[in-house]
């Protein structure tokens, strides 16, 4: 099904340099953010993309009282609206909590509404979260209309700027064109095909990311790029071949929730390190028997499928019956399709090392 949009070799990412830097977020005494980077090889033609790290915490503190539709940090004498962009997307994630790393809440992500936070304009330390966006990973269980937030008060939470589309692929470095075919690409997953955006402009003045559908020709170079999100690089035949560029970030070192739907997923790592099957607790967590995980190998997918006997026995085999629970096929460098049978709203994957 899938076979078409994929035509050239996958993507080569080179080594990633983990440091420290920094010695808190916001109002939080809290363990210093290992920071990094990882070089991207865009060859020419298609490859999948992941981009496993984030930007740096904004903000940080632990949550004094909270609603269906905002939080209130304890340190009530910051205006977090004022450290926002209010032309960037942002998001508040939990990342500790009463019962420690082990806490369901630890590792949810909730889309902030920025207009309605910087609006506040006043020094109490809230922030109004977006529940119904896609990104925000709480679902009420039962679901509600509209979903509310759940209790977060004692938790602890961070407020990031997400990652966006022209921050880690620079369209003045690419190769640009007025004709979509013709020019570099990102092609964004969105449950049934791909949505095409690509470098508008000649690079020697003006260079954007632009959606090829609309017609309005805006930049989506602050286009976010949700933590966990797979992508499929395009590098036009027209260009000058192979580009390098360099993607920096902060390494992610508290657990993380990873929704999905029943059907196909499109999903990359968010660690900065390769995981395997077993190493993501992948069975019983949120896969059942004959759900796959499907990897572009350059001219097609090499698929992995579960065999599971519903209690204790699981294997995740090739397509020759080979055993290959602990192959790392969920690499960082780039993204995976994952196909279930029923969705999952509460699958939690903690990380490969600790700060």
């Amino acid at each position: 099904m899938y076979n078409s949009l994929f035509t050239s070799r996958l993507l080569v990412l080179c080594s990633l340099l983990l440091g420290v830097a920094g010695s808190g977020v916001g109002a939080v005494a809290s363990s210093s953010q290992p920071v990094g980077y990882y070089q991207l090889d865009l060859e020419v033609g298609y490859q999948t993309v992941g981009v496993s790290v984030v930007n740096p915490a904004l903000f940080g503190s632990w949550i004094d009282s909270s609603t269906a539709m905002t939080v209130t940090a304890s340190d009530t004498s910051v205006d977090i609206g004022a450290l926002m962009d209010g032309t960037r997307a942002h998001y508040l994630e939990v990342v500790e909590g009463p019962e420690g790393s082990e806490d369901p809440l630890v590792g949810q992500r909730f889309e902030v509404d920025v207009p309605a936070t910087i609006a506040a304009a006043t020094a109490n330390g809230v922030v109004v979260l977006e529940m119904d966006a896609d990104a925000t990973t709480w679902v009420n269980d039962p679901p509600t209309t509209p979903t509310t937030a759940p209790d977060l008060s004692g938790y602890r939470f961070e407020l990031r700027a997400h990652v966006t589309l022209g921050q880690i692929f620079d369209p003045t470095l690419l190769h640009g064109s007025n004709n979509f075919s013709e020019a570099d690409q990102i092609q964004v997953f969105n449950g049934s095909g791909f949505t095409i955006y690509y470098v508008l402009g000649d690079n020697s003045s003006f260079a954007q990311w632009t959606k090829q559908s609309g017609g309005d020709f805006s930049s989506n170079d602050r286009l976010p790029i949700a933590p966990g999100q797979g992508l499929v690089y395009k590098r036009s035949p027209l260009s000058s071949g192979k580009i390098t560029l360099r993607v920096k970030g902060v390494a992610r070192t508290t657990p993380f929730v990873q929704t999905m739907g029943a059907g196909f997923n499109f999903l990359s790592e968010p660690f900065p390190t390769s995981n395997s099957a077993d190493g993501r607790d992948a069975y019983p967590g949120a896969f059942q028997d004959q759900d796959r995980v499907q990897v572009y190998n350059g001219v097609g997918f090499t698929t992995y499928t579960l065999f599971s006997d519903g209690i204790d026995t699981h294997l995740w085999l090739d397509s020759q019956f080979g055993t290959q629970n602990a192959t790392k096929i969920f690499d960082y460098r780039r993204a995976v399709f994952v196909d279930l049978d029923r969705p999952s709203t509460d699958y939690r994957i903690d990380p490969p090392y600790a700060p």
